[in-house]
């Protein structure tokens, strides 16, 4: 006979962890189910739902919290987490979270892409050509993820460069340049 002592309930906070998981993922989903109908929608129809997705996004987060809380070392949340907090626009909490995943488990190249895409998103351009100049020997395949995200970085700032200055963008620009000229 099991006595409170023989006990676990170490599957009970798995389970609500990987429940918390699923439904992160689900409002996810729908959140990119929403976006793609909104070509579709105009007036109040188009505000209510751009409401839903953000509300999408808020409860994608909060599932995605949940479950590192129940099980602190689920890297799938804090992917999940990551691409929520992005998709809110909430890119320096989401660097902190891939940050946070990236120490759990280097190896995991869809925190790394998060890393990758909240750090341009940040305008944080030092430390994206440091990291790939670091990168470039150890890891190519991730070397090459991040020069692509530069260089639609810098067609998107030369379309529109909100605060960053225009020699910033030629900076790296030039940067880039010289990082394909020596190969």
């Amino acid at each position: 006979m099991d006595t409170l002592f023989d006990r676990s309930d170490t599957g009970n906070v798995v389970q609500s962890a990987v429940m918390s998981l699923s439904a992160g993922q689900r409002e996810l989903k729908r959140a990119a189910k929403l976006e793609g109908r909104l070509g579709e929608l105009e007036g109040k129809k188009l505000e209510s739902t751009k409401a839903n997705i953000s509300q999408a996004y808020e409860n994608a987060i909060e599932s995605f919290q949940d479950a590192i809380r129940s099980e602190p070392k689920m890297v799938e949340a804090y992917v999940g987490l990551s691409r929520a907090l992005r998709a809110a626009g909430k890119f320096r909490d989401a660097l902190v979270v891939s940050s946070q995943g990236l120490k759990l488990t280097p190896e995991d190249d869809d925190l790394f892409a998060g890393w990758a895409e909240s750090i341009m998103e940040l305008d944080m351009l030092g430390d994206a050509t440091r990291a790939y100049s670091q990168l470039k020997a150890a890891s190519p395949a991730r070397a090459e993820l991040l020069m692509q995200l530069m260089k639609d970085w810098l067609s998107q700032r030369r379309a529109q460069p909100g605060e960053i200055s225009e020699a910033d963008v030629d900076r790296l620009a030039d940067w880039i340049a010289e990082q394909e000229r020596t190969g």
